[in-house]
C-alpha cells in the first residue's frame, strides 16, 4: 500500500514537473518554437514518460489554466472583501495579475492555441471564475447591494466575455498597458450599473 502511494506522488510530481517545465519553456519560446523533445530535455524526463502525463504538447495549456484557476481560488480565499463589487474586482485582478506575468505573448499561444483546437475549457461555466462571479452577484442581489432584475448567469457570461475582449486586445497591443488597471476600470464602469 506505501509503495502505491509513493508512486502515485512521485507521479503527481513528475506531472507537475512537466507542466512548470513546458509553461515557462512557452512563456521564454513561444508554443510554436518548442518540441516535447525540448521539454522532456529540460524536465530530465522521456518522451515516453511526457505521452503518459499529457496526451500532446497543446494539452499543457488546459492544465495550466486548472492550475491558475486553483492558484485564483486559495489567493481568493485568504482576502476579505466588503462586498460582491469588491468581491469581483478581486477576482479579475488575481487572474489578470497571472496574464500580466505569464506575458502578452505566452496568453496570445494560448488564444491561438485556443481558437485552432476547439478547445472549450476556458468557457465552462464550471471553471473556478465563473462559479465565484456568479454566487458573488447571487449574494449581490439577494442583499440587496444590487438590482433584482439582474440575471447572475448573464451578468457572469458578459463579465467574462467582456474581459476575454480586453485580453485580446492587451495581447494586439503587446502588453503596452496593464491589464490588471484596464480591465479593472472597465468591470468596475458594468459593476456601477448593476448596483442600486
Amino acid at each position: 500500500m506505501k509503495e502505491s502511494t509513493s508512486r502515485k506522488q512521485q507521479a503527481m510530481e513528475t506531472r507537475i514537473k512537466i507542466l512548470e517545465i513546458a509553461l515557462g519553456l512557452f512563456k521564454e519560446k513561444g508554443m510554436d518554437a518548442v518540441k516535447v523533445i525540448d521539454i522532456c530535455q529540460a524536465a530530465g524526463v522521456s518522451v515516453g514518460a511526457f505521452y503518459h502525463h499529457f496526451p500532446s504538447k497543446e494539452s499543457i495549456i488546459e492544465r495550466g489554466y486548472q492550475s491558475i484557476d486553483a492558484y485564483i481560488e486559495e489567493s481568493m480565499r485568504k482576502d476579505i472583501y466588503a462586498d460582491c463589487q469588491e468581491k469581483i474586482l478581486g477576482l479579475f485582478r488575481e487572474a489578470n495579475l497571472v496574464m500580466e506575468n505569464l506575458g502578452w505573448k505566452f496568453i496570445s499561444d494560448v488564444y491561438k492555441y485556443t481558437l485552432t483546437t476547439g478547445n472549450k475549457y476556458t468557457l465552462s461555466t464550471e471553471r473556478y471564475p465563473y462559479r465565484f462571479i456568479q454566487e458573488s452577484l447571487e449574494e449581490g442581489v439577494s442583499s440587496g447591494q444590487l438590482r433584482e432584475e439582474i440575471n447572475p448567469a448573464q451578468a457572469t457570461e458578459f463579465l467574462m466575455k467582456l474581459v476575454r475582449g480586453i485580453t485580446f486586445d492587451w495581447c494586439i497591443c503587446q502588453g503596452s498597458y496593464s491589464l490588471v488597471e484596464e480591465a479593472a476600470k472597465t468591470v468596475e464602469i458594468i459593476l456601477r450599473e448593476y448596483t442600486i
